[in-house]
């Protein structure tokens, strides 16, 4: 992958008055915006993989299963990055017990829930409570996370209306004038 990133700059500094710079730097851009987007994709992909983690526990301790009897039903149901975190808390709970390993918090991902699930286990509280609270707090961050998004939004959107609006606009106001400046020059040549 970086070594496709380092042709495409090769090219980009190799060919500056060609025709083949902007067709590289449309390839860069891209590659750039194909990035982000696997980024953003693979972000979105671990939120809900922690969605369904917690519901899922959720339904399993309302069903009446035991903590590892859940994490077992919900390890099927995860992607790639938060499955991997589960099974790996899973493998370690059998060499040194549940509850000092979800309270190490085994992953980056899941240490927020584990944890929580870890305090429920020692004080003997019932899961669904820690459960609970955690996707309370997930929700209270999503709704930041997304007002944040609302409140940049003007500024934003200040490059599109300047790109894309304000030529139209110019265009509008501005092409009566010079019709009538062009028929005025135009005319007496023709004969009018």
């Amino acid at each position: 992958m970086r070594r496709r990133h380092l042709i495409v700059l090769g090219g980009l500094l190799l060919a500056p008055a060609s025709w083949w710079g902007p067709l590289l730097g449309l390839v860069a851009v891209g590659m750039l915006l194909g990035r982000l987007r696997r980024r953003r994709a693979a972000a979105r992909r671990v939120r809900l993989d922690l969605e369904v983690l917690a519901r899922t526990l959720v339904v399993a301790f309302a069903g009446g299963l035991s903590l590892p009897a859940a994490l077992e039903e919900a390890r099927p149901l995860l992607g790639s990055q938060v499955g991997a975190e589960v099974t790996a808390a899973m493998r370690a709970a059998r060499r040194s017990g549940l509850g000092p390993v979800l309270a190490s918090g085994v992953g980056p991902l899941t240490a927020e829930l584990f944890v929580r699930l870890a305090a429920a286990q020692a004080s003997g509280a019932p899961m669904v409570q820690g459960v609970e609270a955690y996707l309370e707090r997930r929700r209270i961050d999503e709704r930041a996370r997304i007002l944040t998004r609302v409140r940049t939004l003007p500024t934003r959107l200040i490059v599109p209306v300047a790109l894309l609006v304000l030529p139209g606009l110019v265009l509008l106001m501005l092409g009566p004038v010079f019709v009538n400046r062009l028929g005025g020059l135009v005319g007496p040549l023709v004969g009018g």
